[in-house]
Order: structure tokens, then C-alpha cells, then sequence
């Protein structure tokens, strides 16, 4: 898991990144000053609620971009887990690589 993470915190404008399990039970990150508990809660309550809102246009949520005003957190649905990444980088740039990683 720690060759997964560090691939992505080596793609430019990646500041951090938090695997969450659906059940939102934090597994493993670099984000350092957050409650992991907390954080991991909160991004499983956003994809499942994502989830439950592509169900009814019969479409399946893969990922969900909350953007802000210097950075981006980009929520990523891969199959049993959830990967959180943060920064300041294009969804294109760092989409195929988390599906590929962790899907």
C-alpha cells in the first residue's frame, strides 16, 4: 500500500492522499494534522451519498471533486476503498493512475 500512495504523491500537484474503506474506517494516508477517524467517515458518507444519487439516474459514481479555492480534494470509488488525494492537480493527470492502482 505504501508503493501505491507514494506513486501518486509523486505526480506534480499531489499534496496528500487517505485510503478510507466504504465502511469509512480509516486504512492509511500522509495528510498529517486531521483526524484520520473523522476524515475517513466523512469521505465515505460523500461517496455513498454520490453513489446513491448516480443510482438514481442509473449511472455509477467513480469519482467526486470537491474544489476549493488553492486546492482540489478529489474522492476516487475503487471497489472496497476510497481513495482521498489532495492538491493542486488536474482530474485528468492522476485519474487513471488511482483507478489502476487500486481498482
Amino acid at each position: 500500500m505504501n508503493e501505491e500512495i507514494n506513486n501518486l504523491l509523486n505526480v506534480k500537484g499531489v499534496e496528500g492522499v487517505i485510503l478510507t474503506s466504504k465502511d469509512g474506517l480509516y486504512i492509511k494516508g500522509n495528510i498529517n494534522k486531521i483526524d484520520e477517524n473523522v476524515v475517513s467517515a466523512i469521505i465515505s458518507a460523500i461517496i455513498g451519498g454520490a453513489g446513491e444519487l448516480g443510482n438514481m439516474i442509473n449511472d455509477n459514481v467513480k469519482y467526486v471533486i470537491i474544489g476549493g479555492d488553492s486546492s482540489k480534494i478529489m474522492l476516487f470509488n475503487c471497489g472496497e476503498k476510497i481513495v482521498g488525494v489532495v492538491g493542486n492537480v488536474l482530474l485528468e493527470d492522476i485519474k487513471d493512475k488511482v483507478l489502476t492502482l487500486f481498482s
